[in-house]
């Protein structure tokens, strides 16, 4: 039984973790519609969503590995 949730927690998990946008993607294309940021600003609150919703690694800017992300996810 428990293999079996476990199986279908991780298939969810990668199927919503290889979408094409991200969510910190998609959460700022719409806080960018009505202000229009420029190119850097846009870059930096891109950084600053993916650090907060852990995809990338705070100090080196490099994505965190998928199973860390499925750990978190499950918490």
């Amino acid at each position: 039984m428990l293999p079996t949730l476990l199986g279908i927690t991780f298939l969810t998990f990668l199927v919503l973790d290889f979408a094409p946008l991200d969510r910190a993607s998609l959460e700022l294309a719409v806080l960018d519609a009505p202000t229009q940021l420029d190119v850097e600003e846009r870059e930096l609150a891109l950084a600053r969503l993916r650090i907060r919703y852990g995809l990338v690694d705070e100090e080196t800017l490099e994505p965190v590995p998928v199973y860390e992300r499925y750990l978190v996810w499950l918490r």
